[in-house]
């Protein structure tokens, strides 16, 4: 938590300086408002009792009156300008970290963000991010104007009546305690508890509802939804514990805030009838001291949230506190690779490194041939530079150029490099879009030859809107073969030095898949490319033969 309070005091500390002193002035001018109108009232009371029995009494009403609608215009006022001054504040404190969250997300490279799924992302760009704004609103400006209000009120104090100075003192600094540093202690556990079940509550049921098509075609709904239903019994389970928590927290605050105030009516009547103080100041700071507890009885309400602001501060301090990891500098174009090679001596998910493994590219054309789980993607990933420097170390890889031993992990230029995943990356947007990402200027003509090489063609233009049809999210409208077509149609676009190719048929059927292949073959007769497959199939041909590395060594 320092590590936000310190970026919100860097980044609005003026704001927030003035937003502590317009809350100050609100809570002070109710404090006020309270004192002179419990006065004003008793003084009254008084009068009328003193009139009834025939005393003739002298009592200027107008002067408290002024005092009580000044003070009682002054409270409305502030009160509104404060709280519109302060959201505003929070908003626009929000608002800078959304926008530096999302920049920090989009500069990140694949090593860097691939072990958080989008649920994750998700949760950490809605909830996490607007928890932030307690850090501001409950736990900097209203404490921070509460102790501005009580040294005031000390101060006030000493020069009217200083014997009863250090009771105040005391009751101001034992309840701040307990309000602060006690709700924080009791109910910070229960509420990170309740964030961590939220999270993973709200991700399950993205899951759940991702997969309620599969589900409910094998009649597995009810089956799949009773752990979800047992994390949302322990979930109300936690909530009840916090609220307890919470309740008796609260109760001891305002148990211990209504022993003081008796206290303090005890000690001004003592002090009343040894003549010390008359009856109007001793009214004073009665009134006075219910002012000061109205105020102080608030803070376990601000600080119950502790544990959940804690954990969604905790879980993006990572993003904001990080050095952001940019690609490495490359010079404008790739080096001239005659032969690569990257030896893999003991990686987890590659079994065949246990032996030792060595992926060499001799040849324009090299497959790699491994049945399921023999490590293709993570080969593939290793050769594209999308692994961790970390990683590599722990796992004992390295890289040879030429023969020489090199130390960065991106090879090729990221114009020069085209890389084709297992996955289909459809993005939420037009035909055109997804084929022209990243190219400034293509023409219809060109992205009809792209679609005809991998048969989608005829299908693009029987289209109402042709390359304008939108393709829904993450490509929902597509069949699998006709998303994996349009990824591999961006090749065609595309002339790199270096591409790599994790099963480029997925999904497509073998005619079709042979057309594309011999297509392929054409289309990169002068580039460097590497074929991941579960089986000898595709890139090679009479012409042009493929080396062929088998990963099924282990």
């Amino acid at each position: 938590m320092k590590y936000w309070f310190k970026i919100i005091f860097a980044a609005e500390q003026k704001r927030i300086q003035l937003g502590i002193l317009l809350t100050f002035i609100t809570a002070i001018s109710g404090v006020a408002l309270l004192l002179l109108s419990g006065w004003f009232i008793t003084a009254t009371g008084l009068v009328g009792i003193s009139l009834s029995l025939g005393i003739v009494v002298l009592f200027d009403m107008y002067m408290p009156g002024s005092g009580i609608r000044f003070f009682a215009l002054n409270r409305t006022v502030s009160r509104y300008v404060e709280r519109l001054y302060n959201h505003n504040t929070i908003l626009k404190l929000v608002a800078v970290f959304r926008g530096e969250l999302f920049g920090r997300l989009l500069r990140l490279n694949y090593s860097a963000s691939q072990h958080t799924d989008s649920k994750e992302w998700l949760s950490r760009l809605t909830a996490d991010l607007d928890a932030l704004d307690s850090i501001l609103l409950r736990y900097t400006i209203t404490p921070l104007a509460i102790l501005l209000l009580s040294i005031v009120v000390t101060i006030f104090s000493y020069f009217i009546w200083r014997d009863i100075t250090f009771l105040l003192l005391v009751l101001l600094i034992i309840a701040c305690l307990l309000g602060v540093f006690g709700t924080v202690f009791f109910t910070a556990k229960h509420a990170f508890d309740i964030a961590v079940l939220q999270n993973t509550l709200r991700k399950k049921s993205i899951e759940h509802l991702e997969g309620s098509f599969e589900l409910h075609c094998m009649g597995l709904q009810t089956m799949h939804a009773t752990p979800l239903q047992k994390k949302l019994s322990g979930l109300n389970r936690l909530e009840t514990k916090f609220r307890k928590s919470s309740s008796r927290v609260q109760f001891c605050l305002d148990l211990f805030l209504q022993l003081g105030l008796v206290s303090v009516i005890l000690f001004t009547l003592h002090n009343v009838n040894e003549m010390v103080i008359s009856e109007p100041v001793a009214v004073l700071f009665i009134f006075l001291t219910v002012g000061l507890i109205e105020v102080v009885q608030a803070l376990p309400g601000q600080f119950k949230e502790w544990g959940k602001t804690k954990y969604s501060a905790v879980k993006l301090q990572h993003e904001f506190s990080q050095t952001t990891q940019h690609s490495v500098d490359l010079p404008a174009t790739s080096p001239a690779v005659e032969q690569l090679s990257i030896h893999i001596n003991a990686h987890p998910f590659i079994p065949a490194s246990k032996q030792g493994l060595v992926i060499s590219l001799n040849k324009n054309i090299t497959s790699f041939v491994g049945r399921s789980g023999s490590g293709k993607s993570t080969c593939a990933n290793i050769l594209a530079g999308l692994v961790s420097q970390t990683e590599l170390s722990e796992n004992q890889v390295q890289y040879f150029l030429n023969g020489e031993s090199l130390q960065n992990t991106k090879l090729f230029n990221t114009a020069d490099l085209f890389y084709l995943r297992q996955e289909n990356t459809i993005f939420s947007d037009s035909i055109r879009y997804n084929l022209t990402i990243g190219l400034p200027r293509v023409t219809d003509a060109e992205l009809t030859l792209a679609l005809k090489k991998v048969g989608l063609a005829d299908w693009v233009a029987q289209l109402p809107q042709g390359l304008d049809t939108w393709l829904g999210e993450t490509g929902e409208s597509l069949s699998g073969g006709q998303a994996r077509r349009i990824c591999l149609a961006r090749l065609f676009l595309r002339q790199p030095k270096f591409v790599i190719l994790d099963e480029p048929f997925n999904g497509v059927d073998k005619s079709t898949a042979d057309k594309i292949n011999d297509e392929l073959l054409q289309h990169f007769k002068n580039s460097k490319v590497a074929v991941f497959t579960h089986e000898l199939a595709g890139f090679h041909s009479n012409e042009v033969q493929a080396v062929v590395t088998d990963l099924n060594l282990a």
